[in-house]
């Protein structure tokens, strides 16, 4: 195994192109491992976890955004910038 070793021109070892590299495919590995989870479940006990994260949720749906139901932050930085 490299041995990460400071260098004085700012240069990086074998060790740190490798821990980068490794940092990089984790959250594909991640979220392949949470998929492969995740479709081991049974359509039920999938439903079932999701009722009991949210009991209002109606399986399926998504509720589209109405205008302006979402605050305008922008009017609050203005106001503020302002002062």
């Amino acid at each position: 195994m490299s041995q990460v070793r400071d260098s004085d021109d700012g240069s990086t070892s074998v060790a740190d192109r490798r821990q980068a590299r490794d940092a990089a495919r984790w959250p594909t590995a991640e979220r392949e491992r949470l998929l492969a989870a995740r479709l081991a479940l049974s359509a039920e006990s999938r439903a079932a976890q999701a009722v009991a994260i949210d009991p209002n949720r109606k399986s399926g749906t998504v509720r589209p955004l109405k205008p302006g139901a979402l605050p305008n932050h922008r009017t609050c930085l203005s106001d503020w910038r302002d002062r």
